[in-house]
């Protein structure tokens, strides 16, 4: 069935393809029957011939068979079954989403994301590495780390600041700063 895990398209039932260890519909076709199907609306049989619309997961519906994706009409809303989760509008087995990434991504509110090193855009906490947390859209390292070609550490006195930053020592512990700092010596220590 769909979502189900695959290794190649022979795994696949119903017309599926293998697509990042996943079996799914090509991008213009749906599930419907167990066969994937061109997303045009469907005509049931003994319903006075009444057709229905094909329904995304969120999109309303009246019967499972309009939905589409994995989903179940629940509610008169289309929405994943227990234990899947919706990603790209497609119902996946929950215990499957991080294999769904492709390395150097990380599965975080639905969809993959690609992880950020410290200092760089983000979107989301779970993208940023080295224990660095998203902090208005930027990876930032925790209190008394700095971030270093990529990477949280404590700096040490040959290490060197980015642009516009100075060295300053508050209790023996080297800081980055954006204004210049005397230490307690009155020292000031330049990029």
């Amino acid at each position: 069935g769909t979502g189900n895990v695959c290794s190649t398209d022979y795994q696949c039932l119903g017309g599926q393809k293998c697509h990042s260890e996943v079996c799914e519909c090509e991008g213009n076709e749906v599930i419907l029957g167990g066969r994937c199907v061109k997303n045009d609306g469907f005509c049931l049989q003994g319903e006075q011939n009444r057709c229905y619309n094909l329904s995304k997961p969120g999109q309303n519906c009246q019967l499972d068979a309009q939905c589409i994706g994995g989903s179940d009409c629940m509610n008169a809303e289309c929405k994943c079954p227990p234990k899947t989760t919706l990603i790209n509008d497609v119902c996946k087995p929950t215990t499957t989403t991080t294999s769904i990434c492709q390395f150097g991504q990380i599965f975080a509110n639905g969809s993959c994301l690609n992880l950020v090193a410290p200092g760089d855009a983000c979107v989301e906490n779970a993208q940023c590495v080295d224990g660095a947390s998203c902090t208005n859209a930027f990876c930032m390292c925790p209190e008394g780390l700095n971030h270093i070609d990529g990477y949280c550490r404590k700096l040490t006195f040959t290490d060197r600041c980015n642009e516009a930053e100075s060295v300053s020592t508050v209790a023996l512990t080297f800081v980055c700063s954006n204004t210049p700092f005397d230490d307690l010596t009155g020292r000031c220590y330049p990029p």
